[in-house]
């Protein structure tokens, strides 16, 4: 099925034979997120009032979602699955592309982080308000290069050369993943995303009003 990134339907593991199906579904919403940071920060940049709890929503989901969850499922399960099948070479592309990219990721991710404890616990300023919004652009930009190059360039070959078997494995990877980073957390933070997008929804209406 050809699809936009993040957008390939969604079945349950059970009915599903694609190990990139789990992935595909948190790309939707590291997408999600990356949309949210943009409007964020173009919020802040024109003048409005964030809160802390507002931002913190945005950051919390960075840095316990995207690090210890997402990108473990791929750099610790599929991507050394990928390499023992010689579907891909840690050393070249595109696996060596998306690896550095995702370098980048965790640095951007560091930076947002920073920007935010400044505002938290140091002091409240506009200075440190365009920094919070300009490393939520930045982030944002990393994430959905992420998702666009992982899902062209290795979802791909993964679907086309790991045998089912090693496919199930990979998968039943994943859920020891999920445990591990809580997966009640995970769902409190998609509902966190979901309760901000209808907040700035509001937001910005208000201020065309």
């Amino acid at each position: 099925m050809d699809a936009e990134p993040g957008k390939l339907y969604w079945h349950d593991f059970a009915q599903d034979d694609r190990v990139s199906t789990v992935l595909i579904k948190e790309h939707a919403e590291l997408l999600k997120a990356a949309d949210l940071m943009d409007r964020m920060a173009a919020w802040i940049e024109s003048g409005g009032s964030a809160t802390m709890a507002q931002m913190h929503t945005l950051v919390h989901f960075a840095r316990h979602f995207v690090q210890p969850g997402h990108l473990s499922k791929e750099e610790k399960v599929l991507y050394p699955a990928m390499v023992e099948a010689g579907a891909a070479t840690p050393d070249v592309a595109p696996l060596a592309e998306v690896l550095g990219e995702d370098d980048v990721l965790r640095r951007e991710l560091s930076a947002f982080h920073a920007t935010f404890h400044d505002l938290r616990h140091g002091a409240d300023t506009i200075d440190g308000r365009y920094r919070f919004a300009s490393a939520a652009h930045q982030t944002a930009d990393q994430l959905r290069k992420h998702v666009q190059h992982v899902e062209a360039a290795l979802f791909p070959l993964a679907e086309a050369q790991l045998p089912q078997a090693r496919k199930e494995q990979v998968i039943e990877g994943f859920a020891v993943i999920e445990e591990q980073v809580d997966h009640e957390d995970h769902q409190a933070q998609v509902h966190a995303l979901e309760a901000l997008e209808a907040q700035l929804n509001a937001m910005e209406a208000s201020s065309k009003a």
